[in-house]
């Protein structure tokens, strides 16, 4: 056998069949346990009820925070990118800038979207009491 084609057949297999296997194998001996728990359980008499999950509260205000987020990236790239240029080009700051304002300015867009939903929030809560 060709010894350059053993190095990408052993890559391919190292990469995706091992993890693959592994996670079926996983996964199967999981929910086999679960299974053979629940059986158990029934030739005993004992009734097992699923816990209940906690109602999830809908964030009513997601489109909000996209959008401030979204705005503030937008904004810090957008003045990265007109600072850049009145850096010195050897400096660290020249590679640093236009990265540190969109960083920056998305902190920026999450916490105006903080501050606005709990002011939001709160009003709901008053318009209910």
């Amino acid at each position: 056998m060709n010894e350059n084609i053993i190095i990408p057949i052993a890559g391919i297999i190292g990469v995706i069949v091992l993890p693959t296997t592994l996670l079926a194998m996983i996964l199967y001996h999981y929910y086999r346990n679960r299974h053979e728990e629940k059986m158990a359980m029934i030739e005993k008499g004992i009734t097992w009820k699923e816990p209940e999950k906690p109602m999830r509260k809908v964030n009513r205000y997601a489109t909000l925070e996209y959008a401030l987020v979204m705005i503030g990236l937008g904004l810090g790239a957008f003045i990265g990118i007109w600072i850049t240029p009145y850096v010195p080009q050897g400096s660290f700051w020249h590679s640093f800038l236009f990265p540190a304002f969109i960083v920056l300015f998305g902190g920026l867009g999450f916490l105006a979207y903080f501050f606005l939903s709990l002011r939001f929030m709160n009003k709901e809560d008053k318009e209910n009491e």
